[in-house]
């Protein structure tokens, strides 16, 4: 069981960034996203892909050879969505530096450096698991959790994380997998809570300027007017219209 969740959950890791994209597409819009976790998916897959070519191991070679595919796509389309003011920059120096990574790895796999490759897939693996930690201080400033990427991709990482760690330290007996998945697990868990506590307190403030706004308050004449302008109050108000109508006619007449 725990072997078939270490193909499906990964993949679907690897999947979640169309949440971010595609509502995106539709609204016409950017996306919040920082280019770290696109940047590091594609060059850790690419890493763990040649690292199970090592071993032979279909667990590993079959979701990274799907997240390097996806991988590539989304790196394809970010600059459609991106920030420029705020992602190319970053983009471009990240892209430069996967590129180099990736030919030394080629270079490690031509003279059968196994444990290098594997030490360098970890680390890249880290550093896309990581990546929510680096945008977590702007999070809080601004309470902008979309920089942590969608709610999708969070869950789908606890879920990846957990089931390769318990993969890579009680059956392949790596700790390059179970050292990078277990540090990805405890970052997506914070990451998690710290999207709940910031849902929890924008909902509270939310509450708290409607309970404290005068305006607003039931029966109030703002609370009146703003039920007849969205026809909650529409009864009521043609009542007023009609009264208001015959007083005018009657002082007419």
């Amino acid at each position: 069981m725990i072997h078939f969740s270490c193909v499906v959950a990964p993949i679907i890791f690897f999947v979640s960034p169309i949440t971010v994209f595609y509502p995106a597409y539709l609204k016409g819009g950017r996306v919040e996203l920082p280019p770290l976790v696109l940047t590091a998916q594609s060059l850790q897959c690419m890493v763990w892909f040649v690292f199970g070519m090592m071993l032979n191991q279909y667990v590993i070679l079959i979701p990274n050879a799907i997240g390097t595919i996806l991988g590539f796509i989304y790196l394809a389309c970010y600059p459609y969505f991106w920030k420029p003011h705020l992602h190319r920059t970053q983009f471009m120096q990240q892209l430069a530096v996967s590129a180099v990574i990736f030919m030394s790895v080629m270079a490690l796999y031509w003279i059968r450096k196994e444990d290098a490759i594997g030490i360098i897939g970890c680390t890249a693996g880290i550093i896309m698991l990581t990546s929510p930690v680096c945008v977590m201080f702007e999070v809080v400033k601004t309470s902008n959790v979309e920089l942590m990427g969608s709610l999708w991709m969070g869950v789908a990482q606890v879920w990846c994380t957990f089931s390769c760690t318990v993969e890579g330290y009680c059956w392949q007996h790596k700790p390059q997998i179970w050292i990078q998945n277990g540090i990805g697990l405890s970052v997506s868990i914070i990451a998690l809570v710290l999207r709940w506590g910031m849902h929890c307190a924008n909902r509270s403030s939310y509450k708290g300027k409607m309970a404290g706004s005068p305006g607003k308050m039931a029966g109030s004449p703002a609370s009146r007017i703003d039920e007849e302008s969205t026809g909650f109050g529409e009864s009521e108000g043609l009542l007023r219209t009609k009264l208001c109508t015959t007083f005018s006619d009657s002082r007419m007449g």
